[in-house]
């Protein structure tokens, strides 16, 4: 898994976010500064969002790997973390 960044991989990172698996977040970084598509990352920030510690980790990485996003990602991707942790508006 730390190899790779394709996005079959996705799935994988979803699992480990999700179960609350740290040492997933170093390869789930190089992924999401790495792939761009929305229908990859989006879900992935989604989780992400759903704590504040996670969502503090997020936001730093987005701030790297959003110049990298397509313009429709990266208005997805802000309104995800435009909500507050835990998903409520």
């Amino acid at each position: 898994l730390a190899a790779t960044h394709r996005p079959s991989a996705s799935p994988c990172y979803m699992a480990g976010v999700c179960a609350g698996y740290e040492p997933v977040l170093a390869p789930l970084e190089h992924f999401l500064t790495r792939v761009g598509r929305r229908k990859f990352v989006k879900p992935l920030f989604e989780e992400l969002n759903r704590t504040a510690a996670h969502r503090a980790w997020a936001e730093r990485v987005y701030a790297v790997a959003r110049p990298r996003y397509h313009p429709v990602t990266q208005a997805a991707v802000d309104a995800v973390l435009a909500t507050p942790a835990g998903g409520a508006p």
